[in-house]
């Protein structure tokens, strides 16, 4: 689809930014494109509502344990899709990697990610999951030298509709100037 997309957002956040501690917040998006029409059941002949409009509603929060154990989740409903409409993340993250600043610096997590096609409207974010399946994610990264970092992600899961596999393997090389 050619169409543009229009979105529109308010977010609140708490992130005091300490070694240790809560943060979190909540969040509106409102899209608009006919994308959206794909998870109409009126669309797809069911009944339904039949919009072009995605509400989508947002929670997160996270707690940091020490300066490199974090664990963190969110989740995000869209209230104007008939399908699909919820999307949920964990994620326990153990390390000091941030985007390649000091050499030496790494970290690993693990996940559970569940993307669904009308709440995740940004699905390369975390780079391992597609969007519209849900599934287990690991993965992590390494600073061998200042601002050079290499990454790894692996993430096995099935379809969100349906029971087909999903599986991917991800892996980059960041350079930072």
């Amino acid at each position: 689809n050619d169409t543009a997309s229009s979105v529109q957002g308010i977010r609140l956040q708490y992130d005091p930014q300490k070694d240790t501690g809560f943060s979190g917040g909540v969040a509106y998006y409102r899209a608009l494109n006919d994308n959206f029409r794909v998870l109409s059941d009126e669309d797809l002949g069911l009944g339904g509502r039949g919009n072009d409009k995605a509400s989508i509603w947002a929670i997160n929060a996270g707690y940091k344990f020490t300066p490199k154990a974090n664990l963190w989740a969110n989740y995000a409903n869209n209230v104007s899709a008939d399908r699909q409409k919820a999307s949920w993340q964990a994620q326990f993250t153990y390390g000091d990697y941030q985007d390649a600043k000091q050499a030496g610096t790494w970290n690993i997590y693990a996940a559970y990610r569940k993307f669904a096609y009308g709440a995740t409207l940004a699905g390369t974010v975390s780079d391992d999951v597609m969007v519209g399946t849900k599934g287990w994610a690991i993965g992590g990264a390494y600073a061998p030298f200042k601002n050079v970092g290499l990454l790894v992600k692996y993430f096995r899961g099935k379809s969100i509709e349906g029971d087909a596999d999903a599986s991917r393997l991800f892996g980059r090389i960041e350079m930072f100037f």
